[in-house]
């Protein structure tokens, strides 16, 4: 089965960013995530593993007070309840898939 943005969910809508729901099974849920050129997605944290991937851009992801710098391929994985903010540094979309751990996997 192919899943894409313009058959997902929209999930998060606000002037920093855009998420859409791609596809949720009973183990994962796949997001697409887009943080607009300067914006900022504040701090926040889940009470599930969170994997993220890279599609497009680079940024700023602030795991519990420590700042890592990511672009374009790289793979971030972050324990539950860890504390994020993802920043984008640059002036073009800073694209990520999500991938949600859920607790009964």
């Amino acid at each position: 089965m192919i899943y894409n943005r313009s058959n997902g969910k929209a999930i998060l809508q606000n002037p920093a960013a855009t998420g859409i729901m791609l596809q949720s099974n009973e183990k994962c849920e796949y997001v697409y995530l887009a943080v607009n050129p300067h914006a900022k997605i504040e701090k926040h944290a889940l009470s599930i593993p969170v994997t993220f991937f890279v599609i497009h851009g680079s940024g700023e992801l602030i795991l519990d007070g420590t700042v890592y710098s990511v672009t374009k391929c790289d793979l971030v994985e972050v324990a539950a309840d860890v504390p994020r903010e993802w920043i984008n540094t640059t002036d073009s979309t800073l694209e990520v898939l999500v991938i949600k751990h859920l607790k009964n996997a």
